[in-house]
């Protein structure tokens, strides 16, 4: 144990206000900002308009009618949506439960010494690779001129007569 005294943290000069400073984060803003415009421009953007289209009556072509939560209270009532939503939340919480408390299982269970484990961890893994050398035998297969892939491609692709 060291017996050298600790030094006390450093504090900070910055005053109340928020502000960049060159090299302080305006790199990073600037780096963020196309990601951030895209995310609003796609996600935020038609998750507002979506929500203020639900408070209305619309049916795609002529005006909107102002409704408010009339909307959501008619689906609160309707049975068959309230069906529907139980399955949906059923399923949901099954798949993941079970895709979880079965993962960790399997996990668990080939992380102990057993007879056959090398062979048990690589069948539980082999699916997970399967789809990506199924895309590769076929990008290969596309991009080598003698193989039915590209020639059934041009023979496809190319003009009639």
């Amino acid at each position: 144990m060291s017996t050298r005294p600790q030094k006390a943290a450093p504090v900070s000069s910055r005053s109340g206000t928020w502000r960049f400073d060159a090299g302080d984060g305006a790199t990073a803003f600037v780096m963020i900002l196309p990601a951030a415009i895209l995310f609003g421009l796609f996600y935020l953007w038609p998750f507002v308009n979506g929500f203020w289209l639900s408070l209305h009556n619309w049916d795609g072509f002529s005006d909107p009618t102002w409704a408010g939560f009339s909307n959501y209270m008619r689906l609160a009532h309707d049975r068959i949506f309230l069906g529907a939503l139980r399955n949906n939340l059923i399923f949901v919480v099954a798949v993941v439960v079970l895709k979880n408390v079965l993962g960790l299982g399997l996990a668990l269970l080939l992380n102990r010494a057993l007879l056959g484990r090398a062979f048990f961890r690589a069948a539980a893994f082999i699916p997970v690779t399967m789809s990506f050398v199924a895309v590769g035998l076929l990008w290969s297969g596309s991009t080598i001129p003698s193989s039915a892939c590209s020639t059934a491609g041009s023979i496809s692709l190319a003009s009639p007569g």
